[in-house]
């Protein structure tokens, strides 16, 4: 059993690691497309790598967890996520004025 633990917690943990590669490289083609020009535009996924790291957290049978917490720490989409409110409040100051 603490062996199929084992096996869910890594699998669940490419996932999560993969979502951050995917994030990266979402924000890396963007600023691309910006600098040539194109109207493409690719979305980054928030909060859904943290999702599966406390999955992974919950199913991984040792001690010594807590190097988990570093996968949502570096997907830039959780970093964007916390500029939503401002964002938000910028664009409802725009709206007012036209």
């Amino acid at each position: 059993m603490t062996f199929a633990r084992l096996i869910i917690s890594i699998i669940v943990l490419v996932f999560a690691v993969g979502i951050v590669v995917m994030n990266w490289g979402a924000v890396i083609v963007n600023a691309r497309n910006k600098k040539r020009g194109v109207e493409r535009h690719y979305s980054t996924v928030p909060v859904v790598s943290l999702i599966l790291v406390a999955i992974a957290y919950v199913a991984y049978p040792y001690l010594g967890k807590g190097w988990m917490v570093l996968i949502p720490l570096v997907d830039i989409a959780n970093w964007r996520l916390l500029w939503l409110p401002v964002a938000v409040i910028q664009q409802a100051r725009t709206k007012e004025k036209v």
